[in-house]
C-alpha cells in the first residue's frame, strides 16, 4: 500500500537525495510543516485531465487508487508522515546506516499496517531500540 509492489515504483517513492531514510514527500506544498505525498510526474496524469483549470497534478503513491477515495488519501499520509518521522528518531539512535534507516521504518509502518495500532502497542517495548 505505502511502498508499492514493484521495485520501480519502491525505488520511486524512496528520497534518494537524502541519507536520511525517508520517503519522498512534496516540495512544492506542506500543511504547517508537515509533508504531503509527492506529485505524480507521468505525462498520462488523470487528475491533469479530470481539472484542467487546476492544474493539479494526482499524488504518487504504492497504491495507485489512492487519488480516489479520501480515506485512502488521507491514510497513504498519515504512513508517509509516520515513515519519516521513525526514520529520522532512528537516525538518531544510529546516524550510519541510510538504507536500514529506510529498512526498519519500513517493516514498522508495514506491522502497523498488517496487526493494526491496538495490537503492536501491546507488544512493542518501552525501551529505546537500537540497530546493530
Amino acid at each position: 500500500m505505502v511502498y508499492g509492489s514493484a521495485d520501480t515504483l519502491a525505488n520511486l517513492l524512496h528520497n534518494q537525495s537524502s541519507d536520511m531514510g525517508l520517503l519522498a514527500f512534496n516540495e512544492e506544498f506542506q500543511d504547517e510543516g508537515l509533508d504531503f505525498m509527492p506529485f505524480e510526474t507521468r505525462a498520462l496524469n488523470p487528475c491533469l485531465l479530470t481539472n484542467k483549470e487546476a492544474n493539479i497534478s494526482c499524488f504518487r503513491a504504492g497504491d495507485s487508487r489512492t487519488d480516489k477515495p479520501l480515506g485512502t488519501m488521507v491514510f497513504q499520509t498519515l504512513f508517509l508522515r509516520e515513515h519519516n518521522r521513525l526514520a529520522l528518531e532512528l537516525k538518531e539512535l544510529n546516524p550510519h546506516c541510510e538504507e536500514e534507516l529506510y529498512q526498519e521504518a519500513r517493516k514498522i509502518i508495514e506491522a502497523m499496517i498488517h496487526v493494526g495500532p491496538g495490537t503492536l502497542k501491546a507488544h512493542v517495548s518501552q525501551e529505546p531500540a537500537t540497530m546493530e
